[in-house]
């Protein structure tokens, strides 16, 4: 799998990176579909966005959040996301 990380007017430390990773690789466990994923994380006036997308192989799931602290708009960027790929292999299985 491909993680892509774009950092816009703001500076993360590596613990928060790898931190960030190991998320990635927690969703590389719920689903093996996962080809590509593109973290985005930027910084307007005082909230941070956080933005994942993720490319499946016949799908992509995108989830974006926004808080007033970083670590809050990371980890419910990941909860949505983890909710999206959820849904997406729910409506898979049923068919």
């Amino acid at each position: 799998m491909e993680k892509n990380f774009i950092l816009k007017d703001v500076q993360i430390t590596p613990i928060t990176k790898e931190r960030i990773e190991k998320k990635i690789d927690k969703l590389e466990k719920l689903s093996n579909q996962i080809l590509v994923s593109n973290f985005l994380l930027e910084k307007d006036n005082s909230r941070f966005i956080a933005e994942l997308k993720i490319n499946l192989k016949h799908k992509t799931v995108m989830a974006k959040k926004e808080s007033y602290k970083i670590g809050v708009a990371i980890n419910d960027v990941f909860k949505k996301i983890k909710r999206e790929i959820s849904d997406y292999k729910g409506k898979v299985c049923k068919k």
